[in-house]
């Protein structure tokens, strides 16, 4: 059986405390722009940001953490090879900003899975990234062409649209 919607949002959203609000609307859009787009700033310097977000993955999805490996150890090989071809440059190729924007957009997506719910967890998996995948692609480019404070502040427009639809519809 699928159910669609946010985990513990299918009821009304002003039953909710301040608190919760806050955290929901400002402090989790806040972390997970910094936590899956903070690096993608186009700038070498800042890839050493990424290493946060492989830890927490690593937590989140632990049961899928051989996926999760085999991915970062893909990731990294391809990211290894195109750094390697373009040392002396501060600024990271357009083809590399692509694959940090879709690899971001997929575990954005995947670590969401738990949104969905679903008797199986691949299910879950699939439907997330579907679901999750398009808004976190764009949010990604956003990130990289608008800056970080753009992308959160559309992270949080699309929490509290979410929060107001749920409302509706419970």
């Amino acid at each position: 059986m699928i159910r669609y919607g946010v985990e513990g949002f299918d009821s009304n959203f002003f039953d909710y405390g301040y608190f919760d609000i806050f955290v929901i609307i400002l402090l989790v859009p806040i972390v997970e722009e910094f936590l899956f787009r903070g690096y993608l700033s186009g700038r070498k310097d800042q890839l050493v940001f990424i290493v946060p977000q492989m830890i927490f993955c690593l937590i989140i999805l632990k049961n899928f953490i051989l996926y999760v490996l085999i991915l970062y150890l893909i990731f990294g090989v391809i990211f290894y090879l195109n750094i390697y071809k373009h040392l002396n440059e501060k600024a990271i190729s357009n083809f590399l900003i692509f694959l940090l924007c879709f690899f971001s957009s997929i575990l954005f997506s995947v670590v969401h899975y738990s949104n969905i719910s679903h008797d199986s967890e691949k299910i879950s998996i699939l439907l997330s990234v579907i679901c999750y995948f398009p808004g976190a692609l764009f949010l990604s480019f956003v990130r990289y062409k608008g800056g970080l404070f753009l992308s959160i502040f559309l992270h949080i427009l699309i929490n509290v649209s979410i929060l107001f639809i749920n409302n509706l519809v419970y």
